[in-house]
């Protein structure tokens, strides 16, 4: 899976010819890709549009790996009216469609974190 995320990103897989490949975009050619929103703090913006609404289908509907949100659910996720874009797809060298392939074919992991405290390892960090 091919993911671009920037001013008319679909330009960016429309020459692939290679088979299996499944691509998303967050914007057709002749469309820019729009910010979420900014840190006033250092005056930048920190996140698109696109990668806000993905990351929020993530946490929110693919809970487990066992989830059975398609990918077709995950691109109408960010329609025109959150993205103000148009997220692009291209399935032609794909073999199924979006409704049969799952979320978590592309984005599954599980998360575990183990705590660390600078004394559990031996390294002198005064040397740096």
């Amino acid at each position: 899976m091919l993911i671009a995320d920037t001013c008319q990103s679909e330009s960016m897989y429309q020459l692939i010819y290679s088979p299996n490949v499944l691509a998303t975009s967050s914007s057709l050619v002749g469309e820019d890709s729009l910010s979420h929103h900014n840190d006033r703090s250092i005056g930048v913006y920190i996140i698109d549009r696109y990668a806000y609404y993905m990351q929020q289908f993530l946490d929110e509907k693919v809970l487990a790996l066992e989830s059975n949100s398609s990918l077709e659910n995950f691109v109408k996720y960010c329609d025109k009216s959150k993205c103000i874009s148009t997220v692009g797809v291209r399935r032609d060298l794909y073999d199924k469609s979006l409704k049969e392939v799952r979320v978590t074919d592309f984005f599954g992991a599980r998360r575990y974190a183990h705590p660390f405290k600078s004394n559990d390892f031996n390294f002198d960090w005064s040397t740096l």
